[in-house]
């Protein structure tokens, strides 16, 4: 199977090139725990002149952490937690459009904070 053309990837698996990952500004670190980063990734790859492919014959993988052998936070990830990555991403890269994403999102609870993304909008990390 060929490769093909994506708009954006699912989930935390991917690979890339680690010295483009980084110049390009790597994770967030304002995000909380996970979810959201894929949105946020590939919405930066685009607008920075980067490609997302889907690669069939390719392999990545993942080792789940478990409460057996790991201590501390195990995939439980409040809604809010992820809700406030989107509108973080939103608000650096939808222009007007970031509204509509506050629509289809969860309220966050009050006095929540989005955080700086001054940084992120200027293309720094």
């Amino acid at each position: 199977m060929m490769a093909r053309m994506e708009g954006a990837w699912r989930g935390g698996l991917f690979a890339t090139d680690r010295r483009w990952f980084f110049h390009f500004g790597g994770f967030d670190p304002e995000m909380r725990l996970y979810g959201g980063e894929e949105f946020e990734i590939s919405v930066r790859t685009w607008m920075c002149g980067g490609s997302i492919e889907y690669v069939p014959c390719s392999h990545v993988g993942h080792v789940f952490r478990s409460p057996e052998y790991w201590q501390g936070q195990v995939h439980v990830v409040p809604g809010e937690e992820i809700a406030l990555n989107k509108l973080r991403n939103a608000e650096v890269w939808m222009d007007e459009y970031k509204d509509l994403v506050k629509l289809a999102s969860m309220p966050l609870p009050p006095h929540t904070p989005l955080g700086d993304v001054s940084a992120r909008q200027s293309g720094g990390a």
